[in-house]
């Protein structure tokens, strides 16, 4: 099975670029990530000895753990805004119904959704804002599972080349 390393580099990055805020973690990331695509478009990734491979492949595994630490906790921050958002909601109804019926004789169930839709608009905002970096850090976690895979193979085929020079000798 081929996998085409400097995609799956390339992919990553793109999702690190993407506005995704720089945390320590995902700064060293993209630092590793960066030199092997250096390697990659230099055509000196065969260069690069097996055991510098391997260490590169247990920082990123220890990196994407905490990554994956802090996709779990935007997801919750998310689902927790999604929550408060719905609580609020719930609370406003009634309140926004007679405040409505009041001024204009009735409410509607539109009517009233339609208000608290419009004074929740921020809520909304900060809801979607905390989702899209949740699944930006969800997509980086996977992503650099991917990389890690294509090292992996890498490493494997070296081992295997030298298995192979050894048997020659």
């Amino acid at each position: 099975m081929k996998i085409d390393f400097e995609k799956e580099i390339k992919s990553v990055l793109d999702i690190v670029n993407s506005g995704i805020e720089k945390e320590t973690e995902i700064v060293q990331t993209s630092e590793i990530l960066e030199t092997f695509l250096k390697a990659i478009s230099e055509k000196t990734l065969d260069k690069i000895p097996a055991d510098r491979i391997a260490s590169a492949n247990i920082k990123l595994s220890i990196l994407n753990t905490n990554i994956g630490l802090k996709a779990s906790e935007a997801v919750f921050q998310a689902n927790m805004s999604y929550g408060f958002k719905k609580f609020e909601y719930a609370s406003e109804w009634k309140p926004t119904k007679e405040r409505i019926s009041k001024a204009f004789g009735k409410a509607t169930n539109d009517d009233v959704d339609s208000e608290i839709i419009k004074n929740q608009w921020e809520t909304t905002k900060k809801e979607m804002e905390l989702k899209l970096n949740a699944d930006k850090l969800v997509a980086l976690n996977k992503g650099i599972e991917g990389v890690m895979i294509a090292l992996g193979y890498k490493l494997n085929s070296l081992r295997s080349e030298q298995i192979n020079a050894n048997r020659q000798k």
